[in-house]
C-alpha cells in the first residue's frame, strides 16, 4: 500500500474516523457567530445614509442569511503618527457564518463603505439554533 500524505486540517477542526462523507462536509462548513463593526460615517466625517446601509444589509443577508444590527456604540484609536485620540461611532452587527463567509462579508463592506481597515472578530463557534 502506498504512502498517502496526511490530511491537514485546521487547528480548530479535530478528524473523526468514523463519519459519513456528508457529515465531515459539515465540519468544514462549520459556522461561527461573528461580530463586525460597521463605520456610521463616511471618512470625512458625514454621515451615512441608512440607505446605503440598508443596501449593505442586503447583500450580507443574500451571503449570510440573517444578521442582526445592535445599536451605535463609540469606538476610539490612538493615531501611531502622532498619538491623538481618534473617535468613530460605529454600529456592532453580528452574524451566524462561516470563516468563507465572514471574509466575503469583509471584502464587500471595506469596499462598500470605502474603508482602509474593517475589524470582524469571532465571538463564539457554540451555539444553539433551536426550532
Amino acid at each position: 500500500m502506498k504512502n498517502e500524505p496526511i490530511k491537514q486540517f485546521p487547528p480548530h477542526l479535530r478528524v473523526i474516523d468514523d463519519i459519513s462523507p456528508e457529515e465531515s462536509l459539515t465540519i468544514f462548513k462549520k459556522k461561527s457567530l461573528w461580530e463586525i463593526l460597521v463605520p456610521c460615517n463616511w471618512n470625512n466625517g458625514t454621515e451615512i445614509h441608512i440607505n446605503h446601509h440598508q443596501e449593505w444589509d442586503k447583500k450580507v443577508r443574500q451571503i449570510s442569511g440573517g444578521l442582526t444590527i445592535h445599536q451605535v456604540t463609540k469606538g476610539q484609536w490612538i493615531n501611531p503618527k502622532d498619538n491623538s485620540i481618534f473617535e468613530e461611532p460605529m454600529i456592532p452587527v453580528r452574524i451566524l457564518c462561516t470563516r468563507n463567509q465572514i471574509l466575503e462579508i469583509l471584502e464587500i463592506t471595506i469596499n462598500h463603505y470605502k474603508q482602509k481597515e474593517v475589524l470582524a472578530y469571532e465571538i463564539s463557534n457554540n451555539y444553539i439554533l433551536y426550532t
